[in-house]
């Protein structure tokens, strides 16, 4: 449903199925959201198009996966551009993801579910990242080849967008950007850790003049930091 703030109207917009995680783009001109496991865009005029998915029931487009959601703390798989004209879609296959089963306490004569758990030690989903036109074109974007993890992307209106990734061992974390054209990836920030670097929410992102705001592990203490110079103090 789309709200008119102005004229106090609401109106229903056709979609292709049950709806996720439905989105504007920021000019406003097309919705975005997840059925099926595919993504599509739908304008107001209710002129729908699905612009990526798949036949394969194991195979998403725009949605998070469970260890992304579960355990990284992002609940979404895709990202608009800031003009509106593309976006960054996540696929996620969990083909090779262990199937466990659950049981209905409640009802116990129903066959038990199986569910796609990745068990630690075992298979994880394999998630790539993708930049999508309007048009359904798509350029993957190159993510270092030994660090699985896909923990966060942000297109901010100034500067190139930025994605970060993580090793599976969880020691090194790195940011990012990514040429929307080419889908070439440039390091730009890497987080390391003995043992272990923490995801924390909210960064990276860009201040109003391109410059990178992130959160790193400086001098023992996780510090506030901003195109490499820590801007919080030891001890916070």
């Amino acid at each position: 449903f789309v709200a008119d703030l102005e004229a106090g109207s609401v109106s229903e917009l056709p979609t292709a199925g049950p709806v996720l995680d439905p989105r504007p783009d920021p000019t406003g001109r097309w919705i975005a959201y997840v059925t099926g496991g595919a993504l599509h865009v739908v304008d107001r005029a209710g002129n729908d198009r699905r612009l990526a998915g798949e036949e394969d029931p194991e195979v998403t487009w725009g949605l998070a996966e469970f260890l992304a959601a579960e355990e990284m703390g992002r609940d979404r798989g895709y990202w608009w551009a800031p003009d509106g004209s593309r976006l960054v879609v996540a696929r996620a296959d969990v083909n090779l993801v262990e199937r466990v089963f659950i049981a209905d306490p409640v009802n116990p004569d129903h066959p038990p579910i199986p569910h796609r758990y990745p068990v630690a030690g075992t298979a994880n989903a394999d998630v790539t990242l993708h930049v999508v036109d309007l048009d359904g074109r798509g350029t993957p974007v190159r993510l270092p080849e030994d660090e699985p993890y896909l923990v966060a992307v942000q297109w901010a209106a100034s500067g190139a967008p930025l994605v970060v990734t993580q090793s599976r061992d969880q020691s090194r974390l790195t940011v990012s950007e990514f040429d929307p054209d080419d889908g070439n990836c440039t390091a730009v920030s890497v987080d390391r850790d003995h043992d272990w670097v923490a995801i924390v929410g909210g960064v990276p992102d860009r201040l109003g003049d391109g410059r990178l705001v992130w959160a790193a592990s400086s001098g023992g203490w996780c510090r506030l930091v901003i195109d490499g110079r820590p801007v919080t103090p030891d001890g916070l």
